[in-house]
């Protein structure tokens, strides 16, 4: 279950890069190109297995002129 506690981790299997401001994922196993935005592309970059879903939003929060709420 997903808490705010939970720490997050990138799947190894799933290569991606980062190509102007946005993420590009590449899942093999479904076949398919996954393009993330500028906030999803931060989003991907802050999941590192060592930071919270919580601490993911507090970041978000403060890199992006959004609400705490909206970062949520």
């Amino acid at each position: 279950m997903l808490t705010v506690d939970t720490r997050l981790d990138k799947n190894e299997k799933i290569p991606w890069r980062v190509i102007e401001n946005e993420a590009i994922l590449i899942d093999f196993t479904e076949g398919e190109v996954v393009r993330l935005n500028a906030v999803g592309a931060e989003i991907w970059n802050a999941i590192d297995g060592q930071r919270t879903v919580n601490e993911i939003v507090d970041h978000i929060w403060g890199t992006f002129d959004v609400s705490h709420r909206k970062a949520f």
